[in-house]
This record gives structure tokens, sequence and C-alpha cells, in this order.
């Protein structure tokens, strides 16, 4: 079989914390590749679905909840976006709709924007 690949993906990055990234005693290097994983995603993709499979696979849907956050410098972290699989309108949409998309590709000297940086709660 052949298989036919989505026309445009975004890069993830998901933080390998058990701590929020945004604390103020968390230092998180976003250039050491043991902190997080890298994904590769179809911009299509449904937000319930790459939810599931990156680990919000609790049977509780108010329990499975990603964060966007953004790299400060000097391995600090802001809290952004919050995004709860109980909110099943969200749920229902893509990942483009909240805006990672092809440009957040990390080549800013090209006309890209930043990658998308998630975490996830409940990490064990």
């Amino acid at each position: 079989y052949n298989y036919i690949f989505p026309s445009e993906h975004t890069i993830i990055h998901v933080l390998k914390t058990p701590n929020k990234p945004w604390q103020a005693d968390q230092v998180i290097h976003g250039l050491d590749p043991s902190t997080h994983t890298k994904f590769y995603v179809p911009v299509e993709m449904n937000v319930k679905e790459f939810m599931k499979r990156i680990g919000c696979d609790d049977a509780d849907d108010k329990k499975n909840v990603v964060y966007e956050v953004v790299e400060k410098g000097n391995g600090k972290w802001a809290v952004g976006l919050r995004v709860n699989m109980d909110d099943k309108d969200k749920m229902k949409g893509n990942l483009g709709k909240f805006g990672w998309n092809k440009q957040r590709n990390g080549n800013l000297a090209g006309g890209g924007r930043p990658i998308v940086w998630l975490w996830r709660e409940n990490q064990e």
C-alpha cells in the first residue's frame, strides 16, 4: 500500500516534566532533547485524537488537559492556552483552529513562527 500524507503539518514539542513548567522553581531547557518529545503532526488532525496520542487517556475527560507554553529564555516558561478534553466543541476541531499550523515550524528567518510547545497535566 502507498500512504497519502496530509499536505500540511505542524511541529509540536511536548515537555516531559511532571511539574508545571511555568512555576518559578522550574528550569527546563528546550535545547536539551531529554526534556521533551518532538512530533510532526498533520494540521487536520482532530484535537481529541492528538491529545489521546500524547497520553491524555484518563477515563475522566476533565483530567485530560494540555497547556500551550512559551519559552521565555534561561529555562523559564510562561503558560498560555489551556485545552481540556471535557470541552466537546474544541475536541471536534483540528489543530489548525488553535493556530497550530504549517507556519509553526520554527523557521523564523524564513517567515515561519515558533514551534508549538505543550505540557500535559497528570504525567507519571
